[in-house]
């Protein structure tokens, strides 16, 4: 855990676990790297955390699945820029991921006053296996991805 805890930076994804044998994991962004841990932003607020380095585990985007995604029509590298990315992980646990502009809600601290492109995570959510052979059985039966079905649920709330 030590080499991916070391090689951290503003931006990148960590799973926080209070205890070694917890079953709950918190998703969130690291903005600011110490000595004793990592300032880390979790859920969407924009309190960080000193989160100390025994309970932090890096999140590697490239190994979880991405089973949807949402761009705001502007081109990667513009200013503006955001794409939000529906994530599932070997867990079963999902998550929103966002990468974007230094104008948009992925920015994070440049180190210098200013902003840049970066990520974040903006929500983690569990589901059970049920739940989600339910949610594939729709998609299935309607034609939609599982995507639009959660929001479809969550807008109708």
């Amino acid at each position: 855990m030590t080499e991916t805890i070391t090689a951290l930076r503003p931006g990148d994804l960590v799973a926080y676990r209070r205890h070694a044998d917890a079953a709950s994991v918190e998703i969130g962004v690291v903005k600011r790297v110490t000595g004793r841990g990592a300032y880390v932003a979790y859920g969407t607020g924009d309190t960080c955390a000193l989160t100390p380095w025994s309970c932090l585990m890096g999140v590697d985007t490239d190994k979880a699945a991405k089973v949807g995604e949402w761009d705001n029509g502007f081109m990667p590298g513009e200013l503006d820029w955001l794409c939000t990315g529906l994530y599932r992980k070997r867990t079963g646990e999902y998550f929103l991921h966002d990468e974007g502009g230094a104008r948009s809600r992925a920015a994070v601290p440049d180190g210098t006053g200013g902003w840049r492109g970066g990520g974040a995570v903006q929500a983690s959510v569990h589901l059970s296996p049920a739940a989600v052979a339910r949610l594939a059985r729709a998609a299935a039966e309607t034609g939609e991805t599982r995507s639009a079905i959660v929001e479809r649920l969550i807008m109708g709330m």
